[in-house]
């Protein structure tokens, strides 16, 4: 630890750690303070969208800071909060016409919590308080968040604070010895498994259901089948249940669809968007609600009682607007479809290395998964594998994402790579040759190798 405490110096999760410093960014690459540069394949954390420099994102700050930095939401309007709202109601499945702006994403779980509480409160039915959330998953940091996610490793320590939420398992066809690769599904990754866990709780107690379309830092990658989200939204429907579709890392193109849930005929009720709604120039984030919801709090209460000091933010609203602009304009999302077999055709070039159990995802979001060759049991924790993927990455001028723990908190050891999406063919094709030569650096020393 170089940094004194006489000096000052800012919390990060690991007290006594000094961590790489960046300073610059141009495109998909990053450089630290000692001049040397990598290759960010996961754009900061899924938030770097269109890539480090954008001029055209950083004016569309600066402008908007001249003309008024701050207006307080609860009080009044602002034009590019406004805009937004309208370029996303029709970037959005239809139907998803109201937008409550906030920070980010665990500022956004917990309004979308008090979104489907008044809801019900307004409907006259007090009593659909649970949100049913999937393990593993992911929704924030914040204590409902934790709640209604389970990412295990996060929630322990403040469990006591935590409220007792329902979580279904999610459909990790991977690790599912119910069925084969390719179906029939059991009633866990085909959805049918929420009427179930619905019963179970009392229909009269559930207000919603929260899931990721695609798992992010829980268990990275996990897709459900085809039908899974179908199935979901047709329980939902004769359970009388909200759907909130947590599109944080999903969402704005990340996929190959505007949102990850398009990949399903199903539209949620509710959806979250972070990280790359912004793609890293303002801090801002998003909870999108359909018609039938909020057409029961306009003859009900008519209002939503929520807010926070910096919702609905001019600067961060208005660096927004200039990137669903900018991704309209540029063609970045069908730019992400086709690019996804070139991604994952290069990443399935890694499973020539025995410890690597799974790649999966879509678009360009992919998690691949580590395990013990010959088998699919977990590495033990102590070997810290993940970690050392990660260093040797680094070593290899390459930043991954950590996602140790994701079987039961502990074990299971994997990286997710969110790579921006202006990323071209060439530099796909760098990010694979550093990672397999990564992964020659750690497979050697690992147990059954």
């Amino acid at each position: 630890m170089t940094t004194t405490r006489a000096l000052g110096r800012s919390i990060h999760p690991q007290l006594d750690h000094d961590y790489l410093r960046l300073v610059s960014g141009s495109g998909a690459y990053v450089t630290d303070s000692d001049g040397r540069t990598y290759l960010d394949a996961v754009a900061g954390i899924g938030v770097l969208a269109l890539g480090y420099g954008r001029d055209d994102l950083i004016a569309a700050a600066a402008e908007q800071a001249r003309r008024i930095p701050f207006v307080h939401s609860m009080r009044f309007m602002n034009e590019p909060s406004e805009r937004l709202a309208a370029q996303l109601a029709a970037f959005a499945p239809p139907g998803l016409h109201w937008t409550f702006f906030c920070s980010g994403g665990s500022e956004a779980t917990e309004s979308a919590v008090k979104l489907v509480r008044q809801y019900w409160l307004d409907r006259g039915l007090p009593s659909k308080w649970k949100i049913i959330g999937r393990r593993p998953s992911f929704h924030g940091n914040t204590l409902t968040a934790l709640a209604v996610g389970y990412h295990a490793a996060r929630r322990k320590r403040y469990q006591p604070y935590l409220v007792d939420m329902p979580h279904l398992a999610a459909p990790w066809v991977y690790r599912c010895t119910e069925h084969g690769p390719d179906g029939p599904y059991c009633d866990v990754c085909s959805g049918r498994a929420l009427a179930t866990l619905i019963e179970a709780e009392g229909p009269e107690t559930v207000a919603a259901f929260i899931a990721e379309p695609i798992v992010g830092a829980a268990a990275p990658g996990i897709t459900p089948p085809p039908g899974y989200y179908e199935t979901i939204r047709e329980v939902c429907d004769r359970y009388d249940v909200l759907f909130v579709s947590d599109e944080v890392i999903c969402g704005v193109g990340r996929t190959g669809r505007n949102f990850g849930i398009e990949h399903w005929d199903a539209i949620p009720d509710v959806m979250l968007l972070a990280k790359g709604i912004a793609a890293g120039y303002a801090p801002l984030a998003a909870v999108m609600a359909h018609d039938r919801v909020v057409d029961i709090l306009l003859s009900g209460s008519g209002q939503y009682e929520h807010n926070f000091t910096m919702a609905g933010n001019p600067v961060s609203c208005a660096v927004g607007s200039a990137v669903i602009a900018a991704i309209e304009a540029e063609g970045i999302v069908p730019r992400v479809a086709s690019l996804e077999s070139t991604y994952f055709g290069g990443l399935e070039r890694l499973r020539r290395h025995a410890f690597v159990g799974d790649i999966r995802g879509r678009g360009l979001l992919a998690g691949v998964e580590f395990v013990v060759p010959g088998g699919r049991e977990p590495f033990s924790p102590g070997l810290g594998v993940t970690d050392r993927v990660v260093a040797a990455a680094r070593d290899n001028g390459l930043l991954v994402y950590a996602c140790p723990g994701i079987v039961d908190g502990a074990r299971g050891d994997s990286i997710m790579m969110l790579p921006p999406l202006t990323m071209s063919v060439a530099e796909i094709a760098e990010l694979v040759d550093r990672l397999d030569r990564a992964f020659e650096m750690v497979g050697p020393s690992l147990p059954g190798s």
